[in-house]
């Protein structure tokens, strides 16, 4: 047994000295390549610039049947520009496990910018996405999105697997965030806005968190739960407001609607068909028009008054220039049940102040 162990302490340290660092260009001339020699626990660093599809090729890159491959650049998105030239369809990881791509600029691939095809524990993290296709995260597949700027239309996030997405930006187009699988995603502190879809879908059974978002200023609803009827969804602490149309619309399923504000939509606040069953508790729901009851519409009663729920205007600092954190005397911040919205930190204090005069200012210390 002591063999055993000794000598699976030497395969170990065997293994992590082996790990090596692969350079594009100076080594390397495409990162196809590099990645195509690269063994399990290897480093591809990649150089500033922008880097093409090589010739003959359809992939930025393929990983394929390895682990633990880090992709990085030298100096980060600004700096580091994958380009797919139109037609290449994707950067690719396939049947492996632990790769992490950091800090490219992915640009001009005529499909998807990066297909998690299979594996868990993958990062992308502190990437920009631009005129590309959207990250594909298939069944049986895990990946965190970290840090990432969707934009300029991009394609966003489509998860068939389970994935968590954290601190990222959604902007112009089509860049969202589309949850078709029933596994577990989670989608945390984002910022969606001026888009033309929907920038959040859910259609399908598993668990599903959205927490801590701003889902401001888009063409169309805010937030779409649809054939998920076994599914269990959390939707808490976002800030919903100023969308085209619907803030919340329940299609289908029991979702969890809490500690949210969801204000100033033309559609409605909150949309209900038969087929759903959502439960809210500590929402402030307010202002949304176009209906004689603009903040709960459907096969809903309005829930203002019940649970915690609210519908007073969360005093926002300045919606005009997409400040949505809200005044040191908003109500959202001073109720019971806990602070509603994505923003809980104040931010501004426009608050009118009543002059007093002296003798009453005296008065107060007597």
């Amino acid at each position: 047994m002591k063999v055993l162990s000794i000598l699976g302490v030497i395969l170990l340290v065997a293994s992590v000295c082996s790990a090596a660092t692969l350079r594009v260009p100076s080594e390397y001339a495409y990162v196809y390549d590099a990645v195509d020699a690269a063994q399990n626990g290897d480093t591809i660093l990649v150089a500033n610039g922008t880097h093409y599809i090589p010739p003959g090729q359809e992939l930025i890159f393929n990983i394929l049947q390895k682990d633990n491959i880090t992709i990085v650049s030298e100096s980060g998105p600004e700096s580091t520009i994958l380009d797919g030239q139109n037609v290449g369809s994707s950067s690719k990881i396939q049947i492996s496990s632990g790769c992490i791509v950091q800090g490219f600029t992915f640009q001009n691939l005529a499909h998807y910018a990066i297909d998690i095809d299979n594996g868990y524990g993958h990062v992308v993290r502190n990437c920009r996405f631009t005129y590309t296709g959207s990250v594909l995260i298939d069944e049986n597949s895990g990946c965190s999105v970290v840090d990432c700027d969707f934009g300029d239309e991009s394609g966003g996030i489509t998860s068939f697997g389970s994935s968590d997405v954290e601190s990222c930006s959604f902007t112009g187009g089509r860049a969202r965030i589309y949850i078709m699988g029933g596994a577990t995603n989670t989608i945390n502190n984002c910022h969606f806005w001026d888009i033309g879809w929907a920038p959040v879908i859910i259609e399908g059974d598993g668990n599903h968190t959205i927490s801590n978002c701003v889902i401001t200023g888009n063409g169309h609803h805010g937030i779409v739960i649809d054939h998920s009827e076994y599914a269990t969804i959390l939707i808490i602490n976002n800030t919903i407001a100023c969308n085209e149309g619907i803030g919340v619309y329940a299609m289908m399923g029991s979702p969890i609607i809490s500690h949210n504000i969801i204000t100033n939509n033309v559609g409605s606040g909150v949309a209900v068909e038969v087929t759903a069953n959502p439960s809210f508790q500590c929402n402030d729901v307010w202002g949304n028009s176009n209906y004689a009851n603009g903040n709960y519409v459907g096969f809903i009663s309005d829930q203002t008054g019940y649970n915690g729920n609210i519908s007073v205007d969360p005093l926002f600092c300045n919606p005009d220039l997409d400040d949505y954190s809200v005044d040191v005397a908003s109500p959202v911040l001073s109720q019971d049940c806990g602070v509603m919205g994505a923003l809980p930190d104040p931010g501004c204090s426009n608050t009118a102040v009543a002059e007093k005069s002296w003798g009453a200012i005296k008065s107060m210390y007597r």
